[in-house]
């Protein structure tokens, strides 16, 4: 999880094709040559110690959560730039939405695939030690707030149940007076953490449907509320 703010972006290739005596590279066929980017992991690396020595990142869209097995800390903790590229690299989620983002839409071109790495934002957040059991998915659609899961939809946590009234007051209040009406789109997923005085923090926000995982609903369920009529609730 994390929270904060802070960023890099950018960069240059340094690569010159040539070894440091001055003569050809001895590259092998078929591996590509090392690239270097002094420029972005300097950005990185004062960003990182802006904002306390540990960051988690994201690029544009996806946070790269599905590479923690590559983390010695089983997190996506990081606190240099290396460590951050190797999230990055070995994450499918960021994979997906460089190339296949838009594979699944009927009206897409070669020039909407291109854009995807175009414009790209690498943000680094500043790292909080969230525990997962209060960390939930809201679903917003046409406005309302339609449903609200744990994220953590691997573990069952046997405190949750008697706190469920008073977590969707606060998620459901929190929204109502902060997001709702603000945030310039109808219809998203938003990633919350409340805390153990039920203030809510806001994780991230996501583009409701496509790659966006439902977890406890499915996209059927969210679409058509109870009653068939649209109404705020949880």
């Amino acid at each position: 999880g994390g929270g904060g703010g802070g960023g890099g972006g950018g960069g240059s290739d340094s690569s010159d094709g040539e070894s440091s005596d001055g003569e050809e590279g001895d590259a092998r066929p078929g591996v590509a040559p090392v690239r270097h980017f002094p420029e972005l992991e300097d950005a990185m690396r004062q960003a990182i110690e802006s904002l306390g020595g540990a960051v988690t990142p994201k690029l544009t869209w996806s946070s790269p959560k599905d590479a923690v097995w590559m983390a010695t800390t089983n997190d996506t903790r990081c606190q240099n730039p290396a460590e951050v590229m190797v999230l990055l690299k070995a994450s499918d989620a960021v994979a997906y939405d460089l190339q296949d983002a838009y594979a699944q839409c009927v009206d897409a071109s070669e020039s909407s695939s291109a854009a995807l790495t175009t414009g790209v934002m690498l943000t680094l957040r500043k790292w909080a030690g969230l525990s997962p059991s209060m960390e939930f998915r809201c679903f917003v659609r046409r406005g309302n707030l339609r449903g609200v899961c744990q994220r953590d939809v691997a573990n069952f946590y046997p405190f949750l149940p008697e706190q469920v009234g008073q977590i969707e007051e606060a998620i459901a209040v929190f929204w109502q007076e902060n997001v709702h009406g603000v945030f310039p789109v109808v219809d998203y997923v938003m990633d919350v953490y409340v805390t153990s005085r039920k203030k809510v923090k806001i994780i991230d926000f996501n583009p409701y449907g496509g790659a966006t995982l439902p977890l406890l609903f499915d996209w059927n369920e969210l679409d058509s509320p109870p009653g068939g009529h649209d109404r705020e609730g949880l």
